[in-house]
Formats: C-alpha cells, sequence, structure tokens
C-alpha cells in the first residue's frame, strides 16, 4: 500500500523500477532533483489520485502542493516513456500471471477518469509488443509479487523501457473489481468467469488462513 516501501524492496530484489527521490514538505529548492519530465506522487493511495506528470519546472510546486493534500510522504520519480502494461497475479505460494494487457488511454495518461470512466481506456489482450518482452513482463511481475509477500491477488503496473525492458511503477495489491477493471479482464482472457474468479480467491483466503493456523 505504500509506493515508496514497495520500490526500495523492488530495489533489494534487482527488480526493475524508475529512479525516484523523496521530497520533504520543507523542500524548498525551485530546482526539483530530476529533469522534466517527471511524476510526482503521493507514497500511498490508488487510482492516480494526487499523481500529476511535469513536463515544466513552473508545474512543480503546484504538483507537489497537490500530492501534499493526500499524504505525508510525497517522491518524484523518473518518468518513462513507452507501452504502459499491467500483468495481473493470482495464488499464494505458487502464483500465475494471468495474460498480460496494455493500457492505451486517449491522451496517453492512465488518470482516474480513463481508469473509471466506460470506454476511457483501451484494454488489448495480447499487447502489441515482442512475445520475449511479455515473458519478461510475466517473470518480473510473479518475482514482485513474491518479494512483496503478496497473497491472493496483486497487479502490477509497468511501462516498458526503450530498452524493453519493464519497469515495474506501482503494484495494486488491492486492485478494482468494476466493469472497466484490470484484473477481471486478465482473468476473463485466461479463460475465468468473474463469479469463479471470486470463488477462487475466497478459496485462497480460505487456504492461507489454514496456514497460518496450521490446520489441515
Amino acid at each position: 500500500m505504500n509506493k515508496l516501501a514497495s520500490k526500495k524492496i523492488l530495489l533489494f530484489h534487482h527488480i526493475p523500477t524508475p529512479r525516484f527521490a523523496v521530497i520533504a514538505r520543507t523542500f524548498k529548492e525551485k530546482k526539483p532533483p530530476f529533469p522534466t519530465p517527471f511524476v510526482v506522487k503521493p507514497a500511498s493511495l490508488g487510482s492516480t489520485i494526487g499523481i500529476a506528470v511535469v513536463h515544466n519546472r513552473d508545474d512543480f510546486e503546484p504538483a507537489l502542493r497537490e500530492a501534499f493534500r493526500y499524504d505525508r510522504e510525497v517522491f518524484i520519480e523518473q518518468f518513462i516513456k513507452g507501452p504502459e502494461v499491467t500483468a495481473a497475479v493470482l495464488g499464494n505460494e505458487d502464483p500465475v500471471v494471468l495474460p498480460v494487457i496494455q493500457i492505451k488511454a486517449p491522451d496517453g495518461f492512465y488518470d482516474y477518469r480513463a481508469k473509471y470512466v466506460p470506454g476511457g481506456s483501451e484494454h488489448v489482450i495480447p499487447p502489441h509488443l515482442p512475445r520475449a518482452v511479455i515473458r519478461h513482463i510475466e517473470r518480473i511481475a510473479r518475482a514482485a509479487h513474491t518479494a512483496l509477500g503478496c497473497r491472493g491477488l496483486s497487479r502490477m503496473e509497468m511501462i516498458v523501457d526503450w530498452r524493453g525492458i519493464p519497469q515495474v511503477l506501482d503494484i495494486n495489491t488491492i486492485p478494482g473489481f468494476t466493469a472497466t477493471s484490470l484484473f477481471p479482464d486478465a482473468a476473463r482472457a485466461a479463460g475465468i468467469p468473474f463469479v469463479e474468479l471470486c470463488e477462487q480467491l475466497v478459496n485462497l483466503a480460505l487456504e492461507r488462513w489454514k496456514t497460518e493456523h496450521g490446520i489441515g
């Protein structure tokens, strides 16, 4: 749930994620630590709330103020240009990666409207990417799920950089289950209807509870 903590764990496990710098609330420097463009993010929250892509230095301070409205911790992240993809992971000790989805938003930014308004974005399955890159995305998604100790489900948001390397932007431990959400789409592409997906998640939760309590 904390993007900063997650990124530190990813770095420890050598899982690619964009460079970042923590910004204190008392930050007074006019010059940001990264060249533009870069992304300003609250450490917590989801649904792209409080996040801004800064293309002009004059927009840096307003973006910081907006981010600090939502969280006490704020950081800036290197902007990676490339296809945006997401990989949904299902399982506990031996998780599986569901079909990878490429996200296409009309203005190139997968914001709150693009996520929740019907028709706000296009979910492309399979992605318009080389098979080797898709396999790399799947490996990284599974590695991140395991490194962070996720159970049941998770969804990794990534940007594929110019070298073809997937960079993990975010790990969503409570992904959306609305009519426009990505996790149910990935499950559907794997042949798992919504009702069956919900049943699997309940069973995974029971499996985890039994393991933790030493039951059968």
